[in-house]
């Protein structure tokens, strides 16, 4: 949350998939078009929910609490999304890049390209290569060399969050 001129405003630095691609007025539950998407900030009993459009359809993408909460509030549940082997974030490599052009989701080998214009272009990757040199090019993200493994487990494995 920041304030600007007065009012508050959404500025998120990155929630996957769902991010925002520009602020969003916490005090105007119209829908708000960003660069990629629409949202909206409804009020809750806790604060404001993040929907984001999806089609006709408003999905919820989460929640923002009007209390302050403390770091240490985050831990059990940071664990758990980290380590438990019924997390999805340790089923699959999972990473999303937006850009002004398109949002970019790496699902295990699967990557979704939805592009501002509306289009969803899907890919597979079938070798680690094919894996690494996706995440280096796409996710900017420079690999190393000890990453092989990883690249090798989610190349040959079919998981994928559904």
């Amino acid at each position: 949350r920041v304030r600007i001129d007065g009012r508050d405003y959404l500025a998120d630095a990155g929630f996957g998939n769902s991010t925002p691609t520009a602020p969003l007025d916490f005090d105007d539950a119209n829908p708000q078009p960003t660069p990629l998407d629409t949202f909206r900030l409804v009020r809750s009993d806790e604060g404001h929910r993040l929907e984001m459009q999806i089609g006709a359809d408003w999905a919820p993408a989460y929640d923002i609490f009007s209390t302050p909460r403390r770091h240490g509030d985050f831990a059990e549940a940071n664990v758990i999304t980290s380590t438990s082997p019924q997390s999805p974030f340790t089923q699959a490599l999972i990473m999303a890049r937006a850009t002004r052009d398109a949002r970019y989701l790496l699902n295990g080998k699967m990557l979704t390209v939805r592009a501002a214009a509306g289009s969803t272009e899907r890919s597979w990757f079938n070798t680690p290569d094919e894996l690494r040199r996706a995440v280096e090019t796409v996710f900017c993200l420079p690999t190393e060399a000890d990453w092989q493994p990883i690249f090798e487990l989610f190349a040959l494995s079919e998981t994928q969050i559904r």
